[in-house]
């Protein structure tokens, strides 16, 4: 049975792109090519709802459970309309939507369509990235730049770019652990921001090459989860 990380490498290695839709500035990964993938890719995949949770609002939340080569992870998701907003008391379709989401969320959490949800645009190591769909750039992009590619550094640690200065935008001249270490959501933020970038300035590329290196450290190493 393969160990979290061997699966977490092989999913996330997937270029989903091709089987994912924009909607409203999101991007939605089609359910069924999605477990098709993962059935194809690992030795044993099931998943299991789980008891839905109803707010005073009228609002309601579904959670899963999935297992793939042995680990399993929950996964949560609020039923909500295609601008992301709750929907009070929502149908039957309404919810029927939000539980296959659910799945997909949780499928990203192993690996697979990762990249989408640390606002990336396409798998690590393909080269060039695409502007991400939900992605709005802030003080630390630069939305007029016009093309974009990626390499990884091979000599990469996660101490070393933790220690490391951040060399352009908000947080210029502060260190990455200083600000991403325990704040996944900044970090996905800056990840997004960057998604945008066209034609990258030195210091941008290796802004972006950091995030990226983060975010893929802390989901190897917390079964997936962002911290």
């Amino acid at each position: 049975m393969n160990t979290f990380k061997q699966t977490f490498d092989k999913l996330s290695a997937i270029d989903v792109n091709e089987h994912s839709k924009d909607k409203n500035g999101y991007t939605y990964l089609s359910w069924t090519w999605a477990w098709k993938t993962l059935v194809e890719n690992t030795e044993v995949a099931s998943y299991i709802w789980q008891e839905d949770k109803f707010f005073s609002d009228g609002s309601m939340e579904v959670s899963c459970v999935l297992t793939v080569d042995g680990h399993s992870l929950p996964m949560w998701l609020a039923v909500t309309d295609y601008n992301n907003k709750s929907i009070p008391n929502p149908d039957a379709w309404s919810i029927n939507t939000a539980r296959m989401r659910c799945l997909v969320k949780a499928m990203a959490m192993f690996g697979l369509g990762h990249y989408i949800y640390a606002g990336e645009s396409f798998p690590e190591n393909t080269g060039t990235l695409a502007p991400a769909s939900d992605a709005s750039p802030g003080d630390d992009a630069d939305p007029k730049l016009e093309s974009q590619t990626f390499e990884e550094e091979p000599d990469l640690t996660i101490e070393g770019v933790l220690k490391s200065i951040i060399p352009c935008g908000g947080s210029k001249g502060k260190s990455y652990g200083e600000v991403y270490l325990n704040d996944g959501e900044e970090l996905l933020k800056a990840g997004k921001r960057f998604g945008v970038l066209k034609n990258p300035t030195k210091d941008q590329n290796k802004h972006l090459t950091n995030l990226r290196f983060i975010v893929r450290h802390q989901m190897q190493n917390n079964n997936g989860v962002l911290a």
